[in-house]
């Protein structure tokens, strides 16, 4: 085929080499969406790709892009749209503090910067503090006194984890390596499907929680549908009589979810439900 039309679905995850001109006919809503759906195009090194934008003189989003297209363009990682993510909470700082931490620390110093500097890192050190508290003013200023203990908890497992994995001997490195006749041990491990812990880092936003697949039949509220011989649907506070023989043994079946991960009023119900 020589032309493809497509609607802005492109997007997610077509990967064909042979792509080489897209017309993109109007501005999409938004910055991550263009990036996305123009990437389809010069993906094989050995054949460059052309993206022409064609705006529409009668909508204003379209005038406006025009107006500012050269700036726009180069600086067009900038203008992604912000996540909606609640930061600060237990959840979020479980995926976040490790990269953020290490990353921060990292790139402090030269002499903390090479691989194999995992090994001599001050993690009680004026750097690190430094670190620390402009990390854990941040959480303040977002989310208050309660952002940062949560913050402070994370940290202090982090660097407990970190001084386990010095002590197990060895040659300590951000990242595991073959350094001639040494092999490097990795501090931290990406995101695989494993169990995630203190030293697990996401090397993509896809990979912050994961995915969930939920069948549900049509008509009517689903939660009445029979259930096919599985058990009854049933909504209850988690970690009590309704969560039992859910995980199993090592699962998550009974874990005590926090209330406050949801807001004041949630928290308040939960204490009634307690």
């Amino acid at each position: 085929m020589d032309v493809v039309l497509a609607t802005s679905m492109l997007q997610v995850g077509v990967d064909v080499s042979r792509f080489g001109l897209m017309l993109v006919v109007g501005q999409p809503k938004n910055t991550a969406e263009y990036i996305q759906a123009s990437s389809r195009v010069g993906r094989d090194a050995r054949r460059p790709g052309l993206v022409v934008t064609l705006y529409n003189w009668s909508r204003p989003r379209d005038l406006a892009h025009f107006e500012d297209f050269a700036h726009y363009h180069a600086t067009f990682y900038r203008q992604v749209e912000a996540l909606s993510v609640t930061p600060f909470t237990r959840r979020a700082l479980d995926r976040g503090t490790a990269p953020t931490y290490i990353a921060a620390l990292r790139q402090a110093a030269y002499e903390h910067s090479r691989n194999t500097d995992a090994q001599h890192v001050d993690l009680y050190g004026e750097l690190a503090q430094q670190v620390e508290q402009r990390l854990l003013e941040r959480a303040d200023r977002v989310g208050g006194q309660r952002a940062q203990d949560y913050l402070t908890e994370r940290i202090e497992a982090l660097k407990d984890r970190w001084e386990e994995r010095r002590e197990s001997g060895g040659v300590l490195g951000y990242r595991k390596e073959k350094k001639k006749d040494t092999l490097v041990t990795g501090l931290l491990h990406r995101a695989d499907g494993s169990r995630w812990d203190e030293l697990t880092v996401p090397m993509s936003m896809r990979e912050t929680e994961n995915e969930l697949n939920l069948l549900l039949p049509g008509g009517g509220n689903f939660v009445d549908q029979p259930t096919n011989g599985g058990p009854a649907w049933h909504f209850g506070a988690a970690g009590g009589k309704d969560a039992e023989g859910t995980g199993g043994e090592g699962g998550d079946g009974g874990a005590q979810v926090d209330a406050d991960e949801y807001g004041d009023a949630a928290e308040a119900a939960g204490k009634g439900r307690r």
